[in-house]
């Protein structure tokens, strides 16, 4: 393990908890590894030469002198560095179309090759870091054919979430809740087709929980809030709060997570609904299938008619919502608390001292 006078370092994406990434694979990382006896703090990049393993985030600011800059220093300093990846920046073309897609013609091309060279720059730091790790396993095997030296480590979602355990039973409306970073709305179209075909059928609302403004143009000018109000059934939506954001997501009977056909994501949406005991809909995403049986624990669906049908069936019995909720619960109780993955990231760290020694 680190010496007692370096520590290991962990810099987030951002400083803002309210970012997903930040939180769940930067402070929530810290404060796993803090409470297994590990010496870890979140640090600055500069800081590299005090750490003896450096995690390092995604970091929002850093141009590419500066993370050559970094590396040569870590390399310096016997510094091992950990270069944690949650976002599939191997698909740099998809992601460019949909963000400029809206915008004036002559704004595209300058934005798209902002797309291009920051790939460029984070391919140089994965084949240079001495181990990546991803939120998932397909992010995996497009990291791998760059660097061998990778795994995967699931996010931390916090443990405060296993503290809630839902009680199905029979009532006026049945609450379908989507929650998810503020520029992922686009994600829910599917979910909002399945919901107007069954409109007429039950009593239902969809609860959105995010934050009101986005980061890249969907639907024009409008904000999340009156993208929901807008839908043609009953709505609310709940300005995205970290510190009330277990009661918010509690308020759940149904937790719902769409996603497009080739997205990579993590399955850390689903899992904060199953910490809960509230049965999950998703997409065939791959993470989301490694933790939901289909039909035990949760429904996998892809197209609006089985969205339609796995919702319409989970409003419409109480009893299923409880059984599925209560098998997800314990699917992922052993596996998913914060000590469990900060035992993988102390194993990692563990094995980078010795390969260092």
């Amino acid at each position: 393990m680190p010496s007692a006078e370096r520590i290991v370092g962990v810099v987030p994406f951002s400083r803002d908890e309210d970012n997903p990434a930040s939180r769940m694979r930067g402070f929530e990382v810290a404060r796993a590894l803090s409470r297994l006896g590990v010496r870890a703090a979140i640090v600055e990049p500069e800081q590299v030469s005090d750490c003896s393993v450096l995690i390092l985030g995604r970091y929002a600011r850093y141009t590419y002198r500066r993370w050559r800059a970094l590396l040569r220093e870590a390399h310096r300093a016997g510094t091992k560095v950990v270069f944690d990846l949650a976002d599939n920046i191997f698909a740099w073309r998809r992601l460019s179309c949909q963000a400029v897609r809206h915008l004036p013609a002559w704004h595209r091309l300058p934005r798209c090759l902002r797309f291009w060279w920051e790939q460029r720059v984070m391919l140089d730091v994965v084949r240079d870091a001495d181990h990546v790790t991803t939120s998932s396993r397909p992010l995996m095997d497009l990291v791998s054919r760059h660097n061998p030296r990778c795994s995967v480590i699931p996010d931390i979602v916090g443990d405060r979430y296993f503290e809630f355990c839902k009680e199905h039973g029979p009532g006026e409306t049945v609450r379908v809740l989507w929650t998810g970073y503020r520029d992922n709305l686009p994600h829910a179209e599917v979910l909002f087709e399945a919901l107007k075909r069954i409109g007429g059928q039950h009593r239902f609302e969809l609860c959105v929980v995010t934050s009101e403004t986005r980061t890249s143009p969907y639907r024009g000018t409008e904000s999340n809030r009156e993208i929901v109000a807008g839908l043609p059934f009953q709505t609310c939506f709940i300005p995205w709060d970290r510190d009330r954001a277990c009661e918010d997501l509690f308020t759940a009977d149904i937790g719902v997570a769409p996603l497009q056909p080739d997205s990579i994501k993590s399955s850390n949406k689903i899992v904060v609904f199953m910490a809960m005991g509230i049965p999950v809909v998703a997409s065939p995403n791959y993470e989301y299938q490694q933790l939901v049986e289909n039909g035990r624990t949760g429904f996998i669906c892809s197209s609006p008619e089985e969205w339609a049908e796995a919702l319409d069936r989970l409003i419409g019995s109480p009893k299923l919502r409880a059984e599925m909720g209560a098998a997800g619960r314990r699917a992922i109780w052993s596996t998913h608390r914060s000590v469990a993955i900060g035992q993988q990231w102390k194993a990692l760290i563990a094995s980078l001292m010795t390969q260092r020694s």
